[in-house]
């Protein structure tokens, strides 16, 4: 690092520096026009620089510096936040659209390398001076960085502005070198009548040639040292945060200057210091740190350090496929209710927690937090439902700039207030107790909530949540560190039936209703104890719909039940961003319960049985075929040989093997195979209401049995079982055409079902077999009165008692229909008589 032969190197240089002063704005400045301003005598001069220098020599392995072929270009993302102060006005081409954003991402994860790249330990002087600088106490030991104060023997030298630099003085080392060696800049001072702070955002070369206009007019408006368009906006990344942003375009205008061979006004801005404070109060630094120990350098000692340090604005390339574009972050910092520069400290005193820590001899992470520690960063507590005003006060390279104690200039944009609310949706409650088998109740405890949530509501800090979490360790539960939501204050509970498969839902809304968290004598939330009343209901249009908010639950039984359980926040207006974010993730219990008694299934109807017999029709067509006459009979819908419900009703359908048929999945309409089937023999059709709700689910897998009892002359009943009925879980399009997507389950078209049950019988005696060899011929089975019996009888699940299913009035406690039976007489071609109470059709 030897400038020129015979010279010391940097490292064991004498340098003395003297202040220059120029009076006026007029010109650039001139060192011809200069007035020295007498020697600096360095507060803390370096006296262990060369020392230090072989030090970090000894530490670091260094190379040589090798220059990139590509001028980088830096970009910004353009956040709604930043254009809510721009309006519509035209940007900056460094402000990139959300789109083209995107695409870059695309792009990256495009030209990702397979393998994680090696990266080298290697580093040249410059990037080690650049990271000495970061660190003050360092940099003024290397002798980098140098303070000292300046006594103008005219106190008016700057009345009307001017410019202010530092060079070599004739007694310090390299003095006697060309000009050239040393590369000269300035600040602008502007006229000054009143004490204040000034801050040089742009330096300007001394003797330089030409400088941009941009340049000045950034040095005026920036002499005060804050952002002048501060930004930001509550995001939910990971967790509720507030992300800040200042003065996106002259940032992007900053850096793409720098790296411009051509531009001769470097940026004098190293970094951000960025102030908080609760409306009315004081400004309070987020980024004031302290060293707990003497900071060291190998075994040299380097002092204590109190400070500020500085939030950094960093660009990327996220894209190896494009070269030379790096890409500025949508927003600068993220304050999470900690210091912007270190890591929270609650977070990092785990990492010292000998209860936590597995391998007690693995090292440690988080090395910068053991050498500084924050300062003071959460005495503006970070708290839901609260609104917080921010403002930057801009860093020069030496780490100067206007301090904390400054007052905010009048500038309409230099402070950015914002409301800071609950995202954070309240999570899943927690479900301690199930019922089982002879229990009827549940236990529900409030849902749990993490760091740092727990501590936005302000009702809980830190130490809760270790203690918390130290308690789980020793219970051996596994879960996150958290404490009861003490934003949670009810639980609503939604109770829903399950409905059937091509409803307008999964589940129908029976009712809502909500219990309270209660308190004990230490407020400390309790859980809630749901207990559960079974009802057996044949219909839902029996529940009220408007349900207490305590007491136990009714459940209805012989239908699959689920209740959604969510977490409800408080009521506090503007705590929460919105209602919505109110309600807590929902979780689901399934109940079910079977019946202990069944009420009547079926309700009394006009005509149960009906009978038919149809004669082919006149090849003229002048008149209907039976399908067509059926149908009108039974008031069915049809097309060809299929018969369906009315549209609007739900209607199911079932037949014996006599009769050959298909069934649609949800027995919604029947197709008989052909035309023959129903001429020439009688089609017997029983019709049943189901009286029960479209939900009831109380039937065994058997279901509904219909007993076929057939009685001739001098012979013995042939008794047949002539069908099941299985009511499917699912119901037809046409069933639900006019309920218009209501879930309503109370709906009286809901209330019941339509049962048809088709059956066919062929009158006529079977004729005798073949007689055998010798054997004398059996006699001609002559027409007799025929009388035609069916029962039915269902099954339930739950194996309920038939005392309980049935009472005296039930149809299926004897045959149907009670009390009365089909009587045909059969000659062989016509019937000649009927006795019977149902009605008999001949066609």
């Amino acid at each position: 690092m030897s400038p020129e032969p015979g010279e010391p190197n940097f490292a064991q240089a004498n340098l003395v520096f003297e202040a220059r002063g120029i009076r006026g704005l007029d010109d650039l400045p001139r060192s011809a026009e200069a007035t020295p301003l007498g020697k600096l005598k360095l507060i803390d001069p370096p006296v262990k620089k060369e020392t230090l220098f072989a030090q970090l020599e000894r530490m670091f392995t260094i190379n040589t510096p090798v220059r990139r072929g590509v001028t980088p270009k830096f970009l910004k993302p353009i956040t709604k936040s930043y254009l809510a102060l721009t309006g519509r006005r035209q940007l900056s081409d460094y402000l990139i659209g959300e789109k083209d954003f995107e695409c870059a991402l695309h792009d990256a994860q495009a030209s990702q390398p397979p393998e994680p790249e090696v990266l080298t330990d290697e580093v040249t002087w410059g990037q080690l001076m650049a990271y000495a600088l970061r660190q003050p106490q360092l940099a003024i030991a290397l002798g980098l960085i140098g303070k000292a104060t300046i006594k103008f023997d005219d106190p008016k030298i700057f009345e009307t502005g001017g410019w202010l630099y530092t060079g070599l003085h004739t007694s310090s080392d390299y003095s006697a070198l060309a000009p050239t060696f040393t590369a000269l800049y300035a600040a602008r001072i502007p006229p000054l009548n009143e004490h204040r702070s000034i801050y040089a955002a742009v330096l300007f070369p001394v003797d330089g040639t030409e400088v941009g206009d941009d340049a000045f007019s950034e040095a005026e408006r920036y002499d005060l040292g804050f952002a002048r368009m501060v930004h930001g906006a509550q995001v939910q990344d990971r967790d509720d945060a507030i992300s800040l942003a200042w003065d996106d375009e002259q940032i992007a205008e900053w850096l793409n200057r720098q790296t411009d061979p051509k531009a001769e006004a470097p940026m004098g801005t190293a970094g951000y210091r960025v102030d908080v404070r609760t409306e009315g109060g004081d400004w309070n630094s987020l980024v004031r740190i302290a060293s707990p120990e003497t900071l060291m350098l190998g075994p040299h000692d380097l002092g204590l350090y109190e400070g500020e340090s500085v939030v950094e604005v960093m660009p990327a390339q996220i894209s190896r496929a494009r070269v030379g574009e790096f890409w500025m972050p949508s927003y600068f910092t993220t304050w999470r209710g900690s210091s912007l520069v270190l890591t929270d400290s609650n977070l990092t005193s785990l990492h010292k927690d000998s209860s936590l820590i597995k391998d007690p001899s693995a090292a440690l992470l988080l090395n910068r937090e053991k050498t500084f520690v924050a300062v003071d960063d959460k005495l503006v507590p970070l708290r839901y439902g609260r609104t917080y005003d921010f403002r930057v006060r801009l860093t020069d390279l030496t780490f100067g700039g206007p301090p904390a104690t400054d007052h905010t200039p009048e500038i309409p944009q230099a402070i950015t207030t914002i409301n800071f609310q609950r995202h954070a949706r309240p999570a899943q409650v927690n479900i301690t107790h199930r019922p089982e088998r002879d229990d009827k109740s549940l236990t529900v405890e409030k849902p749990r909530i993490g760091y740092p949530e727990a501590v936005f509501t302000g009702a809980a800090n830190f130490l809760d949540l270790t203690t918390e979490l130290h308690a789980d360790i020793l219970a051996k539960r596994e879960r996150e560190m958290s404490v009861p939501d003490p934003d949670v204050l009810s639980l609503e509970i939604l109770v829903q039936v399950r409905a059937l498969e091509g409803d307008v839902d999964i589940y129908l809304p029976l009712y809502t209703t909500s219990r309270i968290f209660e308190k004990d004598v230490n407020e400390v939330a309790l859980p809630i104890t749901l207990e559960f009343k079974f009802e057996d209901l044949a219909t839902l249009d029996l529940l009220k719909a408007k349900q207490p908010n305590n007491g136990r639950l009714v459940i209805p039984t012989a239908r699959d039940i689920r209740l959604t359980l969510v977490g409800l926040g408080k009521e506090t207006p503007g705590y929460f961003a919105s209602e919505d974010l109110r309600r807590g993730v929902p979780i689901t219990v399934d109940l079910r319960a079977h019946a202990r008694g069944e009420a009547a299934l079926f309700a009394k109807i006009e005509s149960p049985l009906r009978s038919f017999f149809f004669q082919p029709p006149p090849p003229d067509g002048s008149v209907a075929s039976p399908a067509e006459r059926l149908a009108a009979e039974l008031n069915l819908a049809h097309s060809g040989l299929t018969f369906a419900g009315r549209p609007g009703h739900r209607t199911v359908f079932a037949c014996s093997a006599a009769l050959r048929h298909t069934l649609s999945p949800e027995r919604s309409s029947i197709t008989i195979s052909s035309g023959a089937d129903v001429i020439q023999r009688w089609i017997n059709v029983l019709r049943f209401e189901l009286a029960r709700d479209w939900t009831w689910d109380g039937l065994a897998e058997e279901g509904i049995t219909v007993e076929r009892r057939v009685k001739r002359p001098g012979k013995d009943d042939l008794v047949e079982l002539a069908g099941t009925i299985r009511l499917p879980h699912a119901v037809a399009p046409a069933a639900i055409s006019e309920l218009s997507n209501d879930p309503n389950p109370r709906k009286p078209v809901r209330q019941s079902t339509e049962i048809l049950f088709f059956d066919a019988f062929d009158p006529k005696p079977k004729p005798n077999p073949p007689p055998q060899p010798n054997a004398p011929l059996k006699p001609l089975e002559f027409p007799a009165e025929i009388t035609i019996e069916y029962k039915v009888a269902s099954a339930y699940k739950g194996n309920v008692p038939p005392s309980q299913a049935n009472n005296g009035e039930h149809p299926a406690a004897g045959y149907y229909p009670s009390g009365a039976s089909a009587q045909i007489g059969f000659g062989w071609h016509r019937p000649f008589a009927i006795h019977s109470g149902e009605r008999l059709f001949f066609y």
